[in-house]
């Protein structure tokens, strides 16, 4: 539990960092502006200086999550839940045109268990792998076997993260 204790301050530490960026009101002109090419804003991580940081923390918790327990990966889980502005802009550096890169992306997405939406969580799901199939990557061991990490709560009435997962095959 000491590595998931460690987990909890880094990703508080960076979340405090994000939320100012995460909970910022952004005006109807400033969205005008960024959607005709006048204004183009540098990512979360950018802004606020952190992406190193948060690239590292992802592949560490991707790696315990993938090797851990069901109690222990429920926890990395509820850590996304509590800091949600780390998990709205955590960094997922990993080309979907390889198997391993694909797999860490649905980790990933394990981990997030469907954020706060899983309507937006199936069309993340189905970009990941629409991605990598373009790249010929065969999604469908990659999906079993982080289907059998994931939960298989029903958590907004759409389904299991899990569910998702295997109904991707």
């Amino acid at each position: 539990m000491n590595e998931l204790a460690e987990f909890q301050k880094a990703i508080a530490r960076l979340d405090a960092l994000l939320k100012p960026i995460a909970d910022r009101k952004v005006s109807l002109n400033e969205l005008a502006s960024i959607a005709n090419g006048a204004l183009a804003l540098a990512s979360p991580l950018e802004r606020a200086g952190i992406r190193a940081d948060a690239e590292v923390l992802v592949n560490d918790i991707t790696n315990t999550y993938a090797h851990s327990d069901v109690p222990a990966r429920q926890t990395i889980r509820e850590l996304f839940v509590q800091y949600q502005a780390f998990a709205w802009a955590a960094p997922s550096p990993w080309p979907l045109t390889v198997p391993d890169g694909l797999r860490r992306h649905l980790l990933m997405f394990s981990i997030v268990d469907q954020g706060q939406d899983s309507r937006d969580a199936i069309l993340a799901l189905k970009h990941i792998v629409a991605k990598a199939k373009a790249g010929h990557v065969d999604v469908t061991p990659a999906l079993k076997d982080v289907a059998a990490l994931s939960s298989d709560v029903n958590k907004f009435g759409m389904g299991s993260t899990s569910g998702m997962l295997l109904d991707a095959c």
